[in-house]
């Protein structure tokens, strides 16, 4: 005879994910912690989609002494190193040829911080809403737990505030040379 609650001899074993899955507790996303894991995880996943999929467009008019008038398109986009998008501008004593120019600015170390930062707090609310979910024990029997992951959490997010303030700001190196914008191709030198 076999024992209740065995699978009988024409049954497969259950699969690993159907033993994990039936060991949540999906009512516990009605409470308030579990809805707030939910809500942590949804704003991660929209931090790092709006900011990595983004794209954008400037533009100007031109208008030379002869009186044409060009309108100049520039399209850019994530990771934001504009001194690499080269755009055409017309050269009003000779139409017959454009110039080509690049926009200013490298703003890729604050693009993908924030990227970066956004999957990682997707990846720690995904842990930490199966953890709840799963291990809801954990959670009710050892009260440091929480408070231990928050303190581990926020010291991680302090230390890599302050790496960020430092590659970024002019603390740790010296200041760079006043014709920084013409070496990145903003300037025409002649």
């Amino acid at each position: 005879m076999s024992e209740p609650g065995a699978p009988a001899a024409g049954d497969k074993a259950p699969r690993l994910q159907d033993r994990v899955l039936r060991g949540l507790r999906w009512g516990r996303l009605q409470e308030p912690l579990g809805f707030i894991k939910v809500l942590e995880w949804l704003f991660a996943i929209f931090a790092f989609g709006s900011c990595g999929s983004f794209s954008g467009e400037t533009g100007a008019t031109v208008k030379c002494d002869g009186g044409g008038m060009t309108a100049i398109s520039i399209q850019f986009g994530y990771p934001f190193r504009l001194y690499q998008i080269p755009f055409g501008m017309p050269n009003c004593e000779d139409e017959s040829e454009a110039r080509t120019l690049y926009l200013v600015g490298d703003f890729s170390a604050p693009a993908e911080f924030f990227v970066t930062l956004g999957v990682f707090s997707f990846l720690y609310s995904m842990a930490a809403l199966v953890l709840y979910l799963r291990f809801h024990s954990l959670y009710t029997e050892n009260t440091k737990l929480p408070f231990t992951l928050f303190g581990f959490l926020n010291f991680l997010l302090w230390a890599g505030n302050c790496w960020f303030v430092l590659r970024e700001t002019p603390w740790l190196r010296p200041p760079a040379p006043r014709d920084s914008a013409a070496e990145q191709g903003a300037i025409d030198k002649q």
